[in-house]
């Protein structure tokens, strides 16, 4: 791999700034700033691969500086691009719609990006709560990524990002482009990651008058989405449901919590 500072050159020399009406200012590679790849490019000696645009590329490198590197240039930061087909590494099976440089930095918590990609954007379409995309705080990602990304500093990374959403008045409460809150995403996920759930409780305001769909509340949502791990069900039960109204409610079609869980 390259060393990060040859890696920066190589960029300016290939993109240069493409800003100006001057073409001399263009790089080689200035007509493919905003390029989506239409397969991807697995380059195994490097342990790595290639798709979508520039900019999702340098996002998965995690590095402040390359991400910096296409943005100075002009590379568009709402760019989205659609999941063909389930990328190894990338968000999983919610992640079926077009998605940004963005909302790959929330899922991983890089929160210094998040922060930079939200300031470049800050008058642009990707300041909307459509475009942000919050639920993918909570997303499937390949296992132990996030820990593998912060180390020791997981917990504070998402804590970060959180707050980087809280300042471009992205509402936790609210449902995005997904259709579900941050909240339902992570109890949905049964390979969830508790810290998150925790992170998400004490950021999320209104929980108790969270509308969920089809006459749901909390109970009732994790036990549908349950699966064979019983304990992290019984875990999420006891953290949710002091924000249930009433236990016994019963859902649209007139199902009780009991008879879902039976």
């Amino acid at each position: 791999m390259f060393q990060e500072d040859e890696a920066r050159l190589l960029l300016r020399k290939l993109l240069r700034d493409r800003r100006g009406h001057n073409s001399a200012n263009f790089g080689v590679c200035s007509n493919c700033l905003n390029a989506r790849a239409a397969h991807s490019t697995f380059l195994p000696e490097l342990c790595t691969e290639l798709f979508r645009t520039p900019l999702h590329w340098t996002v998965r490198t995690g590095n402040l500086e390359l991400v910096r590197a296409p943005l100075n240039s002009g590379a568009d930061a709402t760019i989205r691009h659609r999941v063909r087909a389930p990328v190894l590494g990338e968000p999983s099976s919610i992640v079926t719609f077009h998605y940004s440089p963005l909302n790959l930095a929330i899922a991983y918590h890089m929160h210094e990006i998040v922060g930079e990609l939200l300031k470049r954007s800050h008058s642009t379409e990707s300041s909307k709560r459509m475009e942000i995309g919050s639920s993918m705080l909570a997303c499937t990602t390949t296992p132990f990524s996030r820990y593998l990304i912060h180390g020791s500093s997981y917990r504070i990374a998402l804590q970060k990002t959180i707050e980087h959403l809280r300042k471009a008045t992205c509402e936790l409460s609210a449902p995005d482009y997904t259709g579900k809150t941050p909240i339902l995403v992570a109890l949905q996920n049964n390979a969830e990651e508790r810290y998150i759930i925790k992170a998400l409780l004490e950021a999320t305001p209104g929980l108790p008058d969270m509308v969920l769909h089809d006459g749901d509340n909390f109970a009732t949502f994790i036990v549908r989405c349950a699966e064979t791990d019983h304990n992290a069900t019984v875990w999420k039960l006891k953290k949710m449901t002091p924000f249930v109204k009433d236990i016994n409610a019963v859902d649209n079609a007139g199902t009780m919590l009991c008879i879902i869980a039976l």
